[in-house]
Formats: structure tokens, sequence, C-alpha cells
């Protein structure tokens, strides 16, 4: 009976360390724009790498559908602006992608109205940690100011509503003088 080769005799300790190496090398130059490793096609991986960045700039606009049409032409930019210092190798997905670029705008005091609730609506939805964004349960609600008026949100399992209402120093419209009335006495 024939028994599967393992390939133990032939890749040793050594080849192994250094087939990480240069596996963790190749990963450096595809994610995170690092040199490209000896061997490989520099223009080849620098249009992988760009293919993945591309990638990762759809998904998260499929994720945040609000914030990125909110930006318009400037999304591409403020998203590549702001993930430069988030390699792909270490992001947790196009949710949270999308998340911190929202908090970024909410801290710059630039998040629209639309975006807002979006970002409120996530914020109820799911947990960020070390691991990614996790999906919550129960019930819960926030609220969030935008330049139209204050947000207000109920989850209740998966589902979030949502109302606004306007700031509480805004005015409503004066109504019409009354009519005089037709009646005679």
């Amino acid at each position: 009976m024939l028994q599967p080769d393992s390939g133990e005799a032939r890749v040793g300790p050594a080849s192994r360390r250094e087939l990480a190496e240069a596996q963790a090398a190749l990963a450096r130059a595809l994610l995170e724009g690092g040199p490209v490793p000896p061997g490989f096609d520099e223009a080849r991986i620098r249009a992988v790498a760009e293919s993945l960045a591309h990638k990762r700039l759809h998904a998260a606009a499929r994720a945040w559908p609000q914030l990125s049409a909110a930006l318009g032409t400037a999304w591409a930019a403020r998203f590549a602006e702001h993930c430069a210092p988030r390699p792909l190798a270490v992001h947790h997905g196009p949710l949270c992608d999308g998340w911190w670029l929202a908090e970024a705008l909410e801290a710059e005091g630039t998040l629209g109205d639309r975006p807002a609730v979006e970002l409120l609506s996530v914020r109820l939805r799911f947990r960020r940690g070390d691991g990614g964004a996790s999906p919550l349960g129960g019930w819960t609600w926030a609220h969030a100011r935008t330049p139209r008026g204050t947000w207000w949100a109920l989850r209740v399992g998966a589902r979030v509503f949502t109302a606004r209402t306007p700031w509480p120093h805004a005015r409503p419209a004066p109504s019409p003088p009354p009519r005089p009335s037709s009646r005679s006495r």
C-alpha cells in the first residue's frame, strides 16, 4: 500500500522559515505598499495591489451607501486618505473601514445628515472590537445631532427605526392669522 508523501523530507525547518518570510514580504508588498520581494515582477505586484485597494474602496461604498453618496466625487480621495494608516492586512472589513471614516468626519463636523443616520444605525446594530464588527441583539436607542436636527433611533432585534426632530432652538413657521368669521351676530 502506498503512503502519501507528506513532504517532510524535502522541506526542513529552515526552508519553512524562508518560505514564511517570502510570503510575509509578498503580503506586505500587496497589502501595505511595501517593497516587492526579489523574483517577482514589480509592475504586476503593483497592479494587484491597486486592484485590492480598489476592491476595498468599492466594498466600503456598498457597506456605506449614504456616506459614499454624500461625499460624491470626494469619496475615493477621502477613503484613500483615511485608509492609508490602516493597511488592508489589519483592517476588519468594509463595515469597519466606513465606520472609522464616518467617525473621523463626525469629529471634523463635516458628516452630513443621511450619513449621520447611517452611522447611528450601524452603532446600534454592531459592536466594534479587535476582531471587527459583531452584531448586537436585544433593543436599545440612541440619538445624533446633525445640522438639520436631532435624529432618534430605536433598534429592536436587527431592525432600526429612525425619526428626526428639529433643533430645540428652531422655531416653527408662524401660522397665518385667523380668518374673520362670516357669521353675523
